[in-house]
């Protein structure tokens, strides 16, 4: 077992020369780009890269093969045994599966630098090579421990950068999930707050990759979410067109002559709910179809759809309960609306505010009042029910 002992050593003999060669080369390759014209600095630039890279690769093998016959490790080893070369085979593909194995279900690697990558597996792929011509093929050909070197490193420098792209998707769509989920949370605090009106959600990040499923989904994600908030904001604006916030106005009520135009904002409120309910409705069923049509893998259709259907049930169920509450509070507007308007002489506004004289009145005005604030909050729950699910 002398093989992994001159494995070590020769990486070092490897790195020692390639370092010294690098401070010499690297200085002056610089000096030579700096006063060469283009098309002769970048045949300078790849000819020192070239040499490092043929280096790094050849430089740890050589001195490996020189070493064991110098130590006479191969005659050593091969008075304790030998394989036949179809065994020595076997075990370097045993070995190649580990290690993609290892690459593409463990492995946290993010670096996708082929130099980097390259210059870091050398160590490994030699070291890895020692050990497995130490317990098998202590006699195989020259050739076929040679190219067994190739074939590890090769491996290694491929798992790596299966593991990259693995790693960084993953760390793309986790970021992408924890960005939708702050949009999903800033929509819905804005729903349940005092502002009317609500802001768009800003455009995502510029990524790195555009065009990988992650970008391509959060993209439009972000388009659907501010489709749903134009969609809100133009139900406050017609509501505004139509005066409803004035319905429970002192001064517009005592105009309001046997209240037929308090009647033309309450129909035409009602008329705006079932109107922008369907838009929603339209909104949320054309999901299939949009994301269908977009440049990601099947896979990824495949499973935001059926996420989306397994979803669909319960949350139309708590939009169109929303949309009821609505109804439910324009009822009880009405409500207050009839009190006030047959109550006329119990109040007088004051700095825009109903001031009661009579008690009873003021009581039934503060319970539909209570009703109203009560039918809000349960649309809060319900908005902060459906975020709880879809997160």
């Amino acid at each position: 077992m002398r093989r992994i002992p001159i494995a070590l050593f020769s990486i070092f003999l490897s790195i020692l020369i390639i370092g010294l060669f690098a401070a010499v080369a690297i200085p002056m390759g610089q000096s030579a780009l700096f006063e060469a014209d283009g098309m002769v600095a970048n045949a300078i630039g790849i000819g020192l890269l070239v040499v490092l890279l043929v280096a790094i690769v050849v430089l740890p093998l050589f001195f490996y093969r020189r070493l064991s016959k110098l130590t006479n490790a191969d005659k050593s080893d091969a008075a304790e045994k030998s394989a036949h070369p179809l065994v020595a085979l076997i075990g370097l593909v045993i070995v190649c599966v580990a290690i993609l194995g290892f690459f593409t279900l463990i492995s946290s690697n993010i670096n996708a630098n082929i130099p980097f990558l390259l210059g870091s597996n050398v160590v490994y792929a030699l070291v890895i090579y020692a050990v497995l011509f130490s317990v098998l093929g202590k006699r195989q050909s020259t050739i076929l421990q040679a190219g067994s070197y190739i074939v590890i490193l090769i491996c290694l420098m491929f798992g790596n950068l299966l593991a990259a792209d693995r790693n960084l998707q993953q760390q793309e769509e986790q970021q992408m999930v924890a960005r939708i989920r702050s949009n999903l949370e800033s929509m819905t605090e804005s729903m349940n707050g005092e502002d009317l009106v609500l802001s768009p959600l800003p455009a995502p990040p510029e990524s790195d990759n555009p065009d990988s499923d992650a970008s391509v989904l959060e993209n439009w994600m972000n388009g659907y979410l501010n489709r749903a908030i134009a969609n809100q904001n133009d139900y406050v604006a017609e509501l505004e067109v139509m005066e409803f916030f004035t319905l429970l106005d002192g001064i517009r009520i005592k105009q309001d002559k046997n209240l037929a135009e308090s009647a033309v904002i309450i129909n035409g409120a009602y008329a705006l709910i079932d109107k922008y309910e369907q838009l929603n409705e339209d909104l949320v069923f054309g999901v299939p179809d949009e994301v269908m049509a977009l440049s990601i893998s099947e896979a990824t259709k495949q499973e935001f759809v059926v996420g989306l259907e397994q979803g669909l049930e319960r949350g139309l169920e708590n939009a169109r309960r929303i949309w009821d509450l609505e109804r439910l509070m324009i009822e009880e507007y009405k409500n207050t609306l009839k009190l006030v308007s047959t109550t006329d002489s119990d109040w007088e506004m004051e700095d825009g505010l109903f001031s009661f004289y009579n008690e009873d009145t003021l009581q039934k005005f503060n319970e539909y009042m209570e009703n109203i604030d009560a039918l809000s909050h349960q649309q809060v729950l319900l908005r902060e029910a459906s975020l709880e699910r879809e997160l």
